[in-house]
């Protein structure tokens, strides 16, 4: 029996508390709560929600409705937290942005939002949603802007007016090829410090006092998730430059190979994002493949540059470089047992017949087997000093040869090719 059954036999009355995400509904042409950016009707019914809602629930609402019982919106603040407190800020910097300004876009039933954060002489756009996004995050934004005044203000406030609004920053709506009519602001606060402002834009009827409230307690409760999203994404763009720095080095001492450990991390960064993981484990997985071959560093140039064919005893140093890498990896802070797996098992397969320890199947871990896939394709698709670049059709069958021989995953191997069609069809 769902929740609305359990309070509604408890109650034994004829109205309903809604769950928060539902903002409002309309039936027989009369609104009860509020409209939202999100609507769908179901038996005639229009009902206006709120980030993960329940058709299930919906159902039953709409019986209850039917049968003469009053289902009463929950208050608007109550929602408006709900949407916050199911903000994960594990989430990247940008997903977590856009997330923020979807559901309070959701929430005021406008049309657009973005974030902008204080850096000492002006503010600065993060992430935008709506028509405007990708166009403005670059432009510094003045004091004497409005978002300005409303940071220094360290209030809400509302400009439904904006045609001849001195204040109004247009550079942005020029960069943007967008028009704004009017703006519902708050600053963001972690604690008693302001640390950027938070703008919801052109709603139809314009912003409410009621609007302003929802928008001032919003910016209030995300403070926190928003701080520690920005200072965690600035530490992984630094140390994300540093390991590239690391393999970049160690790539140029080749310079058929100075793009390879780049590569190996775009393809299995997009293979790890089609099967699935989130954006905590691609981040990881991005850092192992981008140092999978950190351990060459260990190698001598006279057998890693070596233009012939190895000896046997050459390939058997080779070899030792995924040893070498773990043991690199292993002394580095915030490297974990995932990132050092990558570099430790990407020549691993399948069958047993990889290197170092020839491990087999599930012995293998998750990134040693995706960074394994797109080594062998950037190697066999990429230039080398002693090999030209084979066609695409010739790397892929190769690869399929291996999967037939039980080196890779067919699983792994599908998704692969779904990613070179997609890259082909952009060319």
């Amino acid at each position: 029996m769902s929740l609305l059954n359990d309070e509604f036999e408890r109650s034994g009355c004829k109205v309903i508390e809604a769950p928060p995400w539902l903002s409002g509904y309309t039936y027989n042409g009369v609104l009860k709560g509020r409209k939202s950016t999100k609507s769908l009707k179901i038996q005639g019914i229009e009902f206006y929600v709120l980030g993960d809602y329940s058709e299930r629930l919906l159902d039953t609402m709409c019986r209850y409705l039917k049968d003469g019982v009053n289902i009463k919106p929950s208050d608007l603040s109550d929602q408006v937290v709900y949407v916050a407190a199911k903000l994960n800020s594990n989430l990247r910097l940008n997903d977590l942005l856009k997330e923020i300004q979807n559901e309070i876009c959701t929430i005021v039933n406008a049309s657009a939002a973005s974030i902008l954060m204080y850096e000492g002489d002006y503010l600065r756009f993060l992430v935008t949603v709506g028509k405007v996004s990708g166009k403005i995050e670059s432009i510094p934004v003045p004091m004497e802007s409005i978002a300005g005044a409303i940071f220094q203000e360290g209030k809400a406030m509302t400009f439904n007016n904006l045609e001849n609004n001195p204040a109004h920053f247009k550079g942005v709506d020029r960069a943007a090829q967008f028009k704004t009519k009017n703006i519902v602001g708050s600053p963001i606060w972690v604690e008693d410090e302001k640390i950027g402002v938070i703008e919801v834009l052109n709603k139809d009827e314009g912003f409410t006092e009621e609007d302003e409230q929802t928008v001032d307690l919003f910016a209030r409760l995300i403070g926190r998730k928003l701080l520690s999203s920005w200072r965690y994404e600035k530490f992984s763009d630094r140390f994300k430059k540093i390991l590239l720095g690391i393999a970049t080095a160690i790539d140029k001492r080749d310079n058929y190979t100075h793009q390879h450990s780049r590569n190996v991390a775009q393809y299995s960064v997009e293979l790890g994002r089609k099967m699935g993981l989130n954006q905590q484990a691609l981040e990881k997985l991005e850092f192992s493949a981008i140092l999978h071959d950190v351990g060459k560093i260990g190698i001598p140039d006279s057998i890693l540059l070596k233009a012939g064919k190895l000896t046997d005893e050459e390939y058997q140093i080779i070899k030792n470089h995924t040893v070498y890498g773990s043991e690199i990896l292993s002394v580095i802070k915030y490297v974990d047992t995932d990132i050092i797996s990558g570099a430790l098992e990407h020549h691993e397969r399948l069958d047993g017949s990889g290197y170092p320890y020839g491990k087999k199947d599930d012995e293998i871990s998750l990134f040693g087997q995706i960074i394994g896939v797109a080594d062998v394709f950037d190697a066999l698709s990429s230039r080398r000093t002693y090999k030209e670049a084979w066609q695409l059709s010739n790397v892929l069958k190769m690869i399929e040869e291996d999967v037939e021989k039980g080196k890779f995953s067919p699983i792994f191997f599908d998704t692969l090719k779904d990613i070179v069609m997609e890259v082909e069809k952009e060319l």
